[in-house]
């Protein structure tokens, strides 16, 4: 069972991104469903970068500790 603060929490980032993403799809003047997308891809690959630093931090930490 979900938290209804962090249910609300999340709604209102939500709503915030989605004010965002509709003030750039104006002022580009292209359809909100393309800058979502947009957004929505740029996400994906953050946290596939994210992943990565972390997977690499792990390696060397643990070569680090092999080489002790």
């Amino acid at each position: 069972m979900e938290d209804p603060e962090d249910t609300e929490v999340v709604s209102s980032e939500i709503r915030y991104i989605t004010i965002e993403l509709m003030k750039i799809a104006s002022r580009e003047k292209k359809s909100f469903s393309k800058v979502a997308s947009e957004f929505i891809g740029n996400a994906y690959a953050l946290n596939s970068l994210i992943e990565e630093s972390i997977a690499m931090t792990e390696t060397f930490r643990k070569e680090k500790t092999d080489t002790r």
